[in-house]
């Protein structure tokens, strides 16, 4: 998620022009991802290409959250209200979803190697959002 510099191409736009053409998208309150801001993401690859780290080492978020959580942040941080962000997209269960089986309800990735060695915190979704909309 974040600023695509208007490119369209990230899970945040993607919402935002869903609800711009007046859709109400459903996003699975039950499915859990460890976002990490796209800018956040690239800073620490940045970090890591100067250092010797070797291994498997995962960029995520620090905090687990849902499809659902994000997209609720997201309109949040876009100033939105309450009233209006709840009422803008809906609460779905993946169960709900054709191929279900084959989605992992949990995809969240453990990113504590990464911040053991790195300086750039990897940061949570208020924080990262807070970057992505200046």
């Amino acid at each position: 998620y974040g600023n695509s510099g208007g490119r369209g191409i990230g899970a945040s736009d993607s919402l935002l022009e869903a609800i711009d053409r007046g859709e109400q998208p459903g996003l699975f309150h039950d499915e859990f991802r460890t976002p990490l801001e796209v800018s956040n993401a690239a800073d620490a690859l940045i970090e890591l290409e100067g250092t010797d780290a070797r291994g498997l080492l995962h960029l995520a978020g620090p905090e687990k959250v849902s499809r659902f959580e994000l997209g609720l942040a997201v309109l949040g941080a876009m100033g939105l209200e309450p009233a209006e962000v709840q009422g803008s997209i809906q609460s779905r269960s993946r169960m709900d979803h054709p191929g279900h089986e084959q989605r992992p309800a949990n995809v969240c990735l453990d990113g504590s190697a990464a911040r053991a060695i790195l300086e750039v915190p990897l940061m949570d979704v208020a924080t990262g959002l807070a970057r992505a909309m200046r």
